[in-house]
């Protein structure tokens, strides 16, 4: 939880954001994907200081992020888990 470890600070949250989102990028070269960076929003408001929300104007800039730097963004509903291999694997990526 970065809100938290932050102590709500939109500048630290943002930056640790793109730190995490950005290490995927070493594993995955010549066009293939060997980690992708999973990150979950339970709540968008508003509201700040709170365990568990996000605050609407930190997440505009959270996407704006994704979207000016090319990453593609799916929902959990499109990764999947195959048990023989222990391995996650995205389903119909494009």
């Amino acid at each position: 939880m970065v809100e938290i470890k932050d102590s709500f600070n939109n500048v630290k949250i943002f930056s640790d954001f793109v730190k995490i989102v950005d290490s995927e990028s070493s594993y995955n070269q010549e066009g293939k994907i060997n980690a992708v960076p999973l990150i979950t929003f339970h709540n968008v408001q508003l509201t700040t200081n709170r365990h568990y929300y996000t605050n609407a104007i930190l997440f505009d800039q959270l996407m704006r992020y994704f979207h000016d730097n090319g990453f593609k963004v799916i929902t959990y509903k499109r990764l999947g888990y195959d048990a023989q291999t222990n391995t996650f694997y995205l389903k119909d990526l494009f």
